[in-house]
């Protein structure tokens, strides 16, 4: 009688304590990297024009908003750009790059640029970018990485009251190269 009930009240807590975890998260894994989302992503790919040319776009994305996830979208994109003229081992073009790609994005979400600092994954340089977008209406957070010649582009987009979450960076700070 003493073990059913042990194994009943052990039962009982691993049940309770299940409810604690908000949900499991979805792992994305490819040939290059891994991040997580809090559920399965969406892929499109899809060709942008550059001054380099077109250029081949991968985009997973999260809707957030559809799930009432405290963020309204988790997304990432890929894209690779020739070899000879955007690669992270050419140091003297890696400011203007960064500058140019963070100075389009602002522009093209007509928002206001709050804050950018330089981060690295693996010794490749990147930035991490807050951007307020609908003059106070949500914070986009992105971060920016020049692999080789691969730029990976993580964001996320919060109401700005819910800035501060654990998601935003539990997203983020799961992308990992291989």
């Amino acid at each position: 009688m003493q073990k059913i009930r042990l194994i009943l009240y052990g039962f009982t807590f691993f049940f309770s304590t299940s409810f604690l975890y908000q949900h499991d998260w979805f792992l994305f894994e490819s040939n290059n990297f891994s991040v997580i989302f809090p559920k399965k992503p969406e892929t499109e790919i899809t060709t942008t024009p550059s001054d380099l040319g077109d250029l081949k776009v991968e985009i997973l994305t999260y809707d957030g908003s559809m799930n009432n996830d405290e963020n309204y979208l988790y997304a990432i994109a890929i894209s690779e750009y020739p070899d000879s003229m955007i690669n992270s081992s050419i140091t003297s073009k890696l400011e203007t790059f960064f500058k140019n790609s963070i100075d389009e994005t602002v522009k093209n979400l007509q928002g206001k640029l709050l804050s950018e600092k330089n981060i690295e994954i693996k010794e490749f340089p990147g930035k991490e970018i807050r951007v307020d977008y609908g003059n106070g209406l949500a914070i986009i957070m992105m971060r920016l990485y020049l692999v080789h010649n691969k730029v990976y582009i993580l964001q996320t987009i919060t109401e700005t009251s819910k800035e501060s979450n654990s998601s935003v960076l539990k997203f983020h700070n799961s992308f990992k190269l291989k």
